[in-house]
This record gives C-alpha cells, structure tokens and sequence, in this order.
C-alpha cells in the first residue's frame, strides 16, 4: 500500500512539473495573454479538468505557492535562534529559501517570465500578500504579540517591500546577477536601520 501511495504521490508531481513547463514555455513563447488553459494542457498531455486539480490559473502554473510553503516560512521565522532580531530571523530563512529554489529546475524561467512580462505582475504581488501574511504570522509567535500588531504588520511589511525591491533590481540588473545577492543586501540595510552605505 506504501508502495502505491509513493507511486501516486510520483505521478502527481510529474503531472505538476509537466503542467508547470508547458506554462512556462507557452508563455515565454507567446506572451500570457496569448496563452491559453488548453494549450498548457495539450502540451503537457492532460485535461483541462487535471489542470484545475492543481492550479486556478495560468498564472499560477507559472508562479506557484501554496500553504504549506507558507506554514514552513511561519514555523522557520518563528524557531530561529532567540537571539536574532525578527528582521535577522526572516533574513535567514528567506537566503535559504531563495537558495533552495535556485537550485530547482524552472527558477531561472520563472525569474525571466517576471522579468518579461508585466502580465504576471498580479499573481506576484498575490504571492508576495502570502508571503508577508506567513511572515507576521511567524514574527508575532517568535515576539509573543498579536498578528495585528503595528510592529509585527511593519516588521512583515517591510521585509516583504525589500523582496520585493531586490527582484526589481535584479530585473534591471545585467545579466548575471545573483538575485540572492541582492536580497540579501536589502536585508543588510534593513538591519542597519537603513544608514546610507559607504561611498
């Protein structure tokens, strides 16, 4: 019976990866707008009623996340070393994070879709609402406060805008350029209180 469910739980990730690739090429080919359901779904060898068994949208497919991805950000935030700041405790779990995805297959693709395409701009800032959300919910356990609280909202807030402006800069930047590194330096000014850097 493990057996089995091991070989479910195989098919069930091919049959996302393959949904995801097709996405990816399709819209990196065309351009989202000229994408449809259909067409992912013809080309990875599915229905359309299997593609919803995964995703609600195209954009989806391209971007993806899901809770489970935001209850291991709340948990990680929230059991980092005691001693770290909130800001120091969200800027080590998301270099892991960020360092964990580089390393999957479509990272790159996804990255350069954003980069490209202004259409998917929505589902990420959809994402990044996710993210921030997981964020406070990890900042208010570590810190004892409510998740409505001013400081748990900014701490989350702000991290999540330096995310985000990271990978603007990362758009802009020449080809190369480790969005990693940027993020990371992001954080660097957060926890310096935003001091101007050296000349």
């Amino acid at each position: 019976m493990a057996m089995v469910r091991g070989r479910r739980a195989h098919r069930k990730l091919a049959t996302r990866d393959a949904l995801q690739r097709a996405a990816l090429e399709l819209v990196r080919s065309n351009g989202p707008d000229a994408v449809t359901v259909e067409e992912i779904c013809a080309r990875a060898g599915v229905s359309p009623r299997t593609f919803f068994n995964y995703f609600t949208s195209k954009e989806e497919a391209i971007i993806d996340w899901d809770a489970e991805i935001d209850a291991f950000v709340t948990t990680a935030v929230a059991e980092r070393p005691p001693a770290e700041s909130p800001v120091r405790a969200i800027r080590a779990v998301l270099a892991s994070a960020v360092g964990d995805a580089m390393g999957m297959d479509m990272w790159q693709d996804r990255m350069e879709l954003i980069r490209e395409q202004p259409g998917l701009i929505g589902r990420f800032v959809a994402v990044m609402g996710s993210v921030q959300r997981a964020l406070a919910a990890g900042v208010a356990r570590r810190t004892g406060l409510a998740t409505d609280h001013l400081y748990v909202a900014v701490t989350a807030a702000a991290s999540v805008a330096a995310i985000r402006t990271a990978i603007q800069a990362w758009t802009d930047a020449p080809d190369g350029t480790d969005p990693a590194r940027l993020i990371d330096d992001a954080f660097a000014y957060l926890e310096s209180g935003l001091a101007p850097p050296a000349h």
